[in-house]
């Protein structure tokens, strides 16, 4: 299982959770957000506390 290091950052500097293979590395993936113009965008797509510009 790959979970961003952000997320885990601090329990790894604590100990809480040990790093088992720290040598290795998950080749990096590219990431695509696609989204309908602000016009045509249904109010049901919207997220809570999250403002387009």
């Amino acid at each position: 299982m790959q979970v961003p290091r952000l997320n885990v950052q601090h329990r790894l500097d604590t100990g809480q959770l040990p790093e088992v293979m720290p040598g290795w590395r998950a080749a990096s993936m590219p990431v695509s957000l696609l989204h309908p113009h602000r016009r045509q965008r249904s109010q049901r797509l919207g997220v809570p506390g999250v403002v387009a510009r």
